[in-house]
């Protein structure tokens, strides 16, 4: 009902630019909203739109097409002249260019030319293949449209992919009168969508944003060597101690075990771990420039056949994720006055897991930094302990006072951490507005009834002026059956309100607002999303939805996405493990759907429940979630709790004017009250792209290198 995160979200537009800075490039027809404008926002970045048109010129004569001969461009190069550039040092630019009835879409760093001078604009790669596919058969095409996605790849459109691995992105092939070419010659340059990131372009990332220049090593160097600091590598026997030494000569000791380590900063490095040559001092200067810093880790990726792939960029550290699975393999560091006792471990998977957990439980998040950095290479295929990760994970909860069961995750190498529900459970109030929909509103008592193992729960459905016959007979003979409460709350359509005044009328320790048109899968989601919930710290707890074809449709919400809020991995197949196993992990997440979100009712309350002014409709579980994140809380999106979602099937989609003016203040509301929050979502990496909901490179980055400053 609430369809806060799924409504497509038009680019961030407005009416000023920047006061800090020269005039934008000339016939820019979106220009950037209030919200980012914000001083501290735009010393960071300026954001062009993600449509428009610039002055473009190019050397060489004659018509733009592509060349039979070589796949490439003839006469050479794009040039962009912009008439006035920003006064930092560059600009990530996202937009189009129109160059003879042909469209090419990026997005980039640059570094500003002198102005008026032109800059050279290189073609995207992928160019000369799609060439290549398309010759010597051109087609009679006069200009050809392309669309690229953020590592480069070309995206072409077809009705259904052959193999049907994959789904229809976007149109991005037209002849030169606008119709659409026959699928037959799309075939040819047709992608499955992939998941994950590809290989050749994480090189060219790699490359670009994550190998610092000669001059800036040393810079880095020199700020990390005047910082007084000392690093002690514990590890066990290595034969690149002389190669790590050289990272910061004179600064840097390597021992066999804790108790031998004299440094400030101690870096245990396991089986299998190599560091990049900036590794140790970046580590350095974040821990000088940040003193409340107790315990840093970084990103990194892995070595197979000679290359290096499989990045692992990392969310900030949540306790649900580390429990789920151990993300602190590769490079962590923490200060020495931050060390728990016992100060020893094993250095094998389970002894530095174990150290890990103790390390992070007393901390308070601020003192523990995610460093966005690629900073150390993993051997590609190293054996972890599962048994002994998941003794060391069950020894460590029973020493915190947890009561939980430690059990085998959904793949080799991850934990389900079962937590134990009080004695008697706590009473949950399913909350389930409708109109109609009678056969959705059956099918969905119908599975909680029949599936639902919880022992104590009702559900509270909520009938929002209905006036067909046979609903309302269905729902007053639900009522009959003494676990479903009926009211009537015939007010205008506003989710909000009806959820906030059913959460009103309940007295239950715990509330599930959980739409009609969703139906539950197994009989634990329930206990898995209420003794979740029930956990020190946790706010919101969301569930893993699945369309009725068995595609993904939450994997929790991701805050920016879009330029405003969307489910991350909707769309991907049922059977995917999301990058990173993220869609097999408990974790914590920005927010969630109200399609099924469970929350203890007294912080329900605490917070002001949904916004029935801002968010009538859309966007208030985001707001929610955002409200519960502000004030320290923690929401959790469990891929434990499985149920199917049919998505607005009882309101439809189409939007009628007003509705549209609705939706469009909404967004606005959640743009203007959110702005930082859409700028940083913690639980996604300023690596990754906010413009797919599947992971991808960020290009580039949303956070400038330690070298760079």
């Amino acid at each position: 009902m609430s369809r806060s995160s799924r409504r497509r979200t038009a680019p961030l537009h407005g009416s000023r630019t920047l006061p800090c800075c020269p005039p934008l490039p000339v016939d820019v027809r979106e220009l950037l909203p209030d919200w980012l404008l914000s001083p501290a926002y735009a010393f960071r970045r300026a954001f062009l739109p993600r449509h428009g048109s610039f002055r473009l010129t190019r050397d060489g004569e004659g018509p733009f097409r592509l060349s039979p001969a070589t796949g490439r461009l003839p006469h050479g190069r794009v040039l962009l002249r912009p008439s006035a550039w920003p006064t930092w040092d560059a600009l990530e630019l996202e937009g189009s260019v129109w160059v003879s009835g042909s469209s090419v879409r990026w997005s980039r760093w640059l570094d500003p030319p002198a102005t008026g001078e032109s800059m050279e604009l290189e073609l995207p790669y992928g160019l000369r293949d799609l060439a290549a596919r398309l010759l010597p058969d051109p087609l009679g095409i006069r200009g050809l449209a392309l669309e690229l996605d953020e590592l480069g790849a070309v995206w072409a459109t077809r009705a259904a992919l052959a193999d049907g691995r994959g789904a229809v992105l976007r149109e991005l092939l037209h002849a030169a009168d606008g119709q659409r070419l026959a699928p037959s010659r799309l075939a040819a340059v047709a992608w499955t969508v992939r998941e994950g990131i590809d290989a050749a372009g994480y090189a060219r990332w790699l490359r670009t944003f994550e190998t610092p220049s000669a001059p800036a090593l040393e810079r880095l160097r020199a700020r990390a060597l005047s910082s007084g600091l000392r690093v002690s590598i514990v590890t066990a026997r290595r034969t690149d101690g002389p190669e790590l030494a050289s990272q910061l000569p004179g600064k840097v000791e390597l021992v066999g075990s804790f108790a031998d380590a004299r440094g400030d900063i101690l870096v245990p490095l396991g089986t299998g771990v190599r560091l990049a040559p900036h590794a140790l001092p970046t580590l350095l200067c974040v821990f000088q420039e940040r003193p409340a810093v107790t315990l840093l880790h970084a990103d990194h990726d892995r070595a197979e056949a000679g290359s290096r792939g499989h990045p692992e960029l990392k969310p900030v550290l949540g306790p649900e994720l580390f429990r789920s699975r151990n993300v602190l393999r590769g490079l962590v560091a923490v200060r020495r006055s931050g060390m728990p006792e016992p100060s020893d471990p094993r250095l094998d998977d389970a002894g530095l897991y174990a150290w890990g957990l103790a390390c992070t439980a007393g901390l308070l998040p601020e003192s523990i930094v995610r460093v966005p950095v690629v900073l150390a290479t993993l051997e590609a295929r190293l054996e972890i302990d599962e048994d002994g990760e998941r003794t060391a994970l069950a020894q460590h909860l029973g020493r915190t006072g947890v009561q939980a069961e430690v059990a085998p995750g959904l793949a080799p190498g991850l934990h389900h951490v079962r937590y134990r529900l009080p004695a008697p459970a706590p009473r949950v109030t399913l909350v389930v507005p409708t109109r109609n929909a009678r056969a959705l509103v059956e099918t969905c008592v119908r599975s909680v009834r029949r599936l639902t193992r919880y022992p104590s729960y009702e559900i509270h459905l909520v009938d929002n002026g209905s006036d067909a016959p046979d609903a309302l007979a269905a729902f007053d003979a639900l009522a009959q059956a003494g676990d479903v409460v009926l009211h009537r709350d015939p007010r205008p359509f506003n989710f909000s309100a009806l959820n906030n005044a059913a959460v009103g009328r309940t007295e239950a320790d715990v509330v599930c607002l959980i739409n009609n048109d969703v139906e539950a899968l197994h009989p634990e989601w329930l206990e898995e999303m209420v003794s979740v919930a029930l956990q020190p710290g946790v706010g919101a707890v969301g569930a893993k939805l699945f369309y009725p074809d068995g595609r993904v449709q939450h994997g929790g919400v991701l805050v920016g996405l879009h330029g405003a809020a969307d489910h991350a991995y909707a769309g991907a197949p049922g059977n995917s493990p999301g990058y990173a196993q993220q869609l097999l992990v408990r974790r914590e997440v920005s927010a969630v759907t109200a399609a099924c979100l469970v929350v203890r009712r007294a912080l329900y309350l605490e917070v002001g429940g949904l916004d029935e002014e801002a968010f009538p409709v859309s966007f208030n579980d985001v707001d929610f979630c955002l409200k519960l994140r502000e004030r320290g809380y923690r929401n959790v999106w469990t891929p434990h709790a499985r149920l199917m979602h049919h998505e607005s099937a009882s309101r439809g989609k189409a939007l009628r004017l007003e509705q549209k003016a609705r939706a469009d203040r909404e967004l606005a509301a959640l743009r203007t009250r959110w702005a930082d929050a859409l700028l940083d979502d913690p639980y996604h990496s300023p690596n990754l792209s906010l413009s797919s909901n599947v992971p991808r490179l960020a290009w580039p980055p949303r956070e400038r290198r330690p070298w760079s400053f």
